[in-house]
């Protein structure tokens, strides 16, 4: 396995990022998406650690910092809107750079983003492993109570308790499958698989209701709808990888994923150079 620190151009900035390659030729190449915020290797390193495993599994991947965060440049004005851009920038970079005939994209909460945006736009892509994205927004109820004049307005309905349980199942009631889900979920799925991974803690809560994403996938054609995939880890912790047995969880569950989407580009090469091999086998020598 070996590491290289770059920085891939994107405009008049520069990303931060580090490719690991393994020892011989890549399977594929994985592009690795943190949470808004985190450093490239991540929280306990997972990312580093996400790194070195699938070197050894002939899998290449690429970490990177956002811009305007930790050793990339940039304005922090730009942490306003989805980095989509410099994501692709160094997706594209690293599939050159490795060689990589497949990618698949892979990222937590802001990451999950980032990852669904590569199974979207990249043709090269086959997959996206999403872990905790969030899947629904406020509606337009929702908005409203979120602008100022909204905020005094829902603080005084919740002094009320019954007027506050119901203000609560109103609010989830109004949520709907967010910008993200809508555009690009359908999007990657029409030619890749998509992995969606919670833990028990954050299944169905909060802006990760999984419900709005099944009712969407339902007016998807079935061929469509039956590559995504819903995992679920066993205990909690998922969001800050609290735990050394939670990460081991995700790596395994990520690994085992990645692995299973880069086998038949895998066996189409075995094909090839065993016909290769054959035909080289059985070819007449010239006469000369």
């Amino acid at each position: 396995m070996r590491e290289f620190p770059v920085f891939v151009p994107y405009g008049r900035e520069h990303v931060a990022a580090v490719v690991t390659v393994p020892d011989g030729e890549p399977h594929g190449l994985v592009v690795l998406a943190t949470g808004l915020g985190a450093p490239r290797s991540h929280r306990h390193q997972v990312w580093a650690v996400a790194a070195e495993r699938l070197a050894r599994s002939s899998i290449a991947s690429v970490r990177f910092d956002y811009l305007a965060l930790h050793d990339s440049t940039g304005l922090v004005e730009e942490l306003r809107t989805p980095p989509t851009g410099e994501a692709m920038a160094v997706a594209e970079f690293a599939r050159r750079a490795t060689g990589a005939r497949e990618v698949i994209g892979v990222g937590n909460c802001w990451g999950a983003h980032v990852a669904l945006t590569v199974a979207a736009r990249m043709e090269a892509c086959v997959g996206a492993v999403c872990i905790l994205p969030e899947t629904v927004e406020p509606g337009r109820a929702g908005g409203a109570l979120r602008s100022p004049p909204g905020r005094k307005v829902a603080a005084l309905l919740r002094s009320n308790r019954r007027i506050r349980r119901i203000l609560k199942r109103l609010k989830r009631a109004d949520l709907q499958p967010s910008q993200a889900v809508r555009d690009l979920l359908p999007r990657a799925l029409e030619r890749s698989k998509v992995l969606f991974v919670y833990d028990e803690e954050h299944l169905d809560t909060g802006r990760r209701e999984v419900g709005k994403v099944r009712a969407l996938l339902d007016h998807l054609p079935e061929d469509v709808r039956n590559r995504f995939e819903l995992r679920l880890i066993p205990g909690r912790g998922l969001a800050r990888l609290r735990s050394v047995e939670v990460q081991e969880l995700l790596l395994t569950t990520l690994l085992e994923w990645v692995q299973e989407r880069f086998q038949p580009e895998q066996e189409a090469r075995r094909v090839a150079d065993h016909a290769l091999s054959a035909e080289a086998t059985v070819a007449p020598r010239a006469v000369r």
